[in-house]
C-alpha cells in the first residue's frame, strides 16, 4: 500500500503533468492537418515513452519514416529533439520501413545511458547508445547468433537493471530471449533463450511485459503460432519470474526447465484449434496486490474484437468476457496505484479507459486522446513505476506530444 504522502505527490504529478500536455490531432470528421504515424501506436510497443526520476525520453518516427527521440525534464513542454536519420553511417537503416511492425523503443540504464532499437522486422540488430543527455550517439553490436531481429522492448527492474527482449526468427520458427545489464555492469549479458518454438515449428507473440514494481517479479504472457497469419495462433501461455529472468515458474511456482516450449509452458487459455480468431500482442499488467491480469482478443466477422479480460487469483485463473466495449484494435490494461485496472484502447478515434476492476459495480469510461484509425495503446512503463501516473506518446511529425491519462478516483 502507498503512504499517504505518496499518494498525494502522485496526485500533485498527475495534475501539473495533465496542464502541461498538449495534443493536436487531426480533426476525424475532415482529415485535415497532420495526424501521428501509426507506427507510433502498436499494442506491441515497449516502451516509445521512458521516465526516470527526473526526465523522460521518446522515440518515434514521422510519416516520412524519419526516426526522432527526445528527452525533457519532466513536467517541462521543452524537448531536446534528435533527429536519428542524421546519425553517423545510418545505423538505425533510415527511413524507417512502411510497416507497422517496425517500430522503435527506448530505454535508460542504472547509469543514466540511453539505449534505443528499432526499424527491424527479420532484419539485423538496429541498436544505438547514447549518454543521458542525447550526445554520443554509437551503434551496439549484436548479440553472438541473433539475427532476423523483430519486436524489441525494454523492461526496467526495481532494482536499476534493464532487460532488452526480442524475437530472433521467423514466424513459425523463433525464439524468445533478452539480455541483462544489472547495476554495475558495463556491457550486456546475454541469458538462455526463455521461450523457444522451433520444437513445434512456432512462435510464441508475447503481450507486453508485467513487472511487479514490488517485488521485481517479471510476468508474460504469450499467443503461439505455428506459421504467417492470425487464423495460425493457439493457446495462450505464461511464466513468471522471480529473481530477474534467472530462472522461471509457472502460476503454481513450480519451475520450468528453459527454454520454455508450448509444452512446458503453462496454458492460460486453449483454443483447442486454429482459426479462433485469436489475435497475437494484447496488454498485460499486474494490480497493485501483485496479481498478474491479461487481455486477450478475437477477432471477429464483425470487425469488433472480442476481448477476454483473465487475472490470477489465489492460484486460479479467472475470465471474464468484456462485452458492448466498440473498440477498434486490440486494448492494452494497466493496474494504476490505487488498486484499480483500467482497459486502455481506441472507440471511434478516441482512446478509452474502462475501469474493469474486479469490485466494479460497471464499465465506467473516460475520454482519454483523439487519435487516427488502426491506433492502438501503449504507455510509459516507467511513469507508472516511478511516478504513479499513466502517459501515452502521440506524437505528431516531429513533435512529442505526451498525454496524461486522468485515472484518479474510481
Amino acid at each position: 500500500m502507498f503512504r499517504l504522502s505518496r499518494l498525494i505527490g502522485i496526485a500533485f504529478s498527475l495534475l501539473l503533468l495533465a496542464a502541461l500536455a498538449v495534443i493536436a490531432i487531426r480533426d476525424a470528421e475532415t482529415g485535415s492537418g497532420v495526424a501521428p504515424d501509426l507506427r507510433n501506436g502498436r499494442i506491441f510497443i515497449q516502451d516509445n515513452l521512458w521516465s526516470t526520476k527526473t526526465h523522460q525520453y521518446a522515440v518515434w518516427v514521422d510519416e516520412a519514416g524519419t526516426p526522432y527521440a527526445g528527452r525533457r525534464q519532466r513536467g517541462s513542454d521543452e524537448w531536446r529533439i534528435v533527429d536519428l536519420g542524421r546519425l553517423d553511417r545510418n545505423p538505425l537503416a533510415a527511413p524507417t520501413a512502411d510497416d507497422q511492425h517496425n517500430v522503435y523503443a527506448i530505454g535508460t540504464d542504472s547509469a543514466g545511458g540511453v539505449h534505443i532499437a528499432g526499424n527491424m522486422h527479420g532484419d539485423p540488430l538496429r541498436y544505438v547508445t547514447s549518454d543521458a543527455r542525447l550526445h554520443g550517439f554509437r551503434r551496439t553490436p549484436a548479440p553472438d547468433g541473433a539475427s532476423e531481429i523483430n519486436y524489441p522492448a525494454f523492461v526496467g527492474l526495481p532494482d536499476g537493471s534493464l532487460l532488452f527482449w526480442r524475437r530472433e526468427g521467423l514466424a513459425g520458427d523463433s525464439v524468445a530471449a533478452f539480455d541483462a545489464l544489472r547495476p554495475g555492469d558495463r556491457t550486456w549479458r546475454p541469458q538462455q533463450t526463455v521461450i523457444d518454438g522451433r520444437e513445434t515449428a512456432e512462435s510464441a507473440y508475447l503481450h507486453r511485459i508485467a513487472v511487479d514494481g514490488s517485488t521485481g517479479a517479471i510476468h508474460m504472457m504469450f499467443v503461439w503460432r505455428t506459421e504467417r497469419g492470425i487464423e495460425n495462433n493457439n493457446d495462450v501461455g505464461y511464466v513468471r519470474s522471480t529473481d530477474g529472468g534467472r530462472t522461471w515458474e509457472r502460476s503454481d511456482g513450480v519451475q520450468v526447465q528453459l527454454p520454455v516450449t508450448h509444452a512446458t509452458a503453462e496454458t492460460v487459455v486453449d483454443t483447442t484449434s486454429q482459426d479462433s480468431g485469436l489475435l497475437n500482442a494484447g496488454g498485460l499488467t499486474v494490480d497493485a496486490d501483485g496479481r498478474p491480469h491479461g487481455l486477450i482478443a478475437y477477432q471477429q466477422p464483425i470487425g469488433e474484437p472480442a476481448v477476454v479480460h483473465v487475472w490470477l487469483d489465489d492460484g486460479t485463473w479467472q475470465r471474464e468476457q468484456l462485452e458492448d466495449l466498440d473498440l477498434s484494435g486490440r486494448p492494452s490494461i494497466v493496474g494504476t496505484p490505487d488498486g484499480r485496472v483500467w482497459l486502455l484502447g481506441v472507440r471511434r478515434g478516441t482512446v478509452v479507459a474502462v475501469d474493469i476492476s474486479r469490485d466494479r459495480d460497471r464499465l465506467s469510461t473516460r475520454e482519454i486522446a483523439d487519435v487516427p484509425g488502426g491506433w492502438e495503446v501503449t504507455y510509459d512503463t516507467q511513469a507508472l513505476a516511478r511516478h504513479g501516473t499513466v502517459e501515452l506518446l502521440i506524437p505528431i511529425g516531429d513533435e512529442p506530444h505526451v498525454v496524461v491519462a486522468d485515472l484518479s478516483g474510481s
